[in-house]
C-alpha cells in the first residue's frame, strides 16, 4: 500500500478516521465554500480491507 502523507497546510479530519489492513491514513480536511475531508491511497495485489469511522 502506498500513503500520502498529508499536506503539512492542511489539518487533520476532526469528523472521520480511515485505516487499511490495520494501517492509519491520513484524513485531511479541505476547507473551500464546500467544506470536505479526503484520503489519498493507492493499493494491488491484495484483497483490503477499509474502515471508515466517523
Amino acid at each position: 500500500m502506498s500513503l500520502n502523507p498529508r499536506p503539512s497546510i492542511y489539518q487533520e479530519s476532526q469528523y472521520f478516521k480511515v485505516r487499511a489492513n490495520d494501517q492509519k491514513i491520513p484524513v485531511i480536511s479541505y476547507l473551500t465554500e464546500e467544506n470536505y475531508d479526503y484520503v489519498h491511497f493507492s493499493f494491488s495485489g491484495t484483497t483490503t480491507e477499509i474502515n471508515i469511522l466517523s
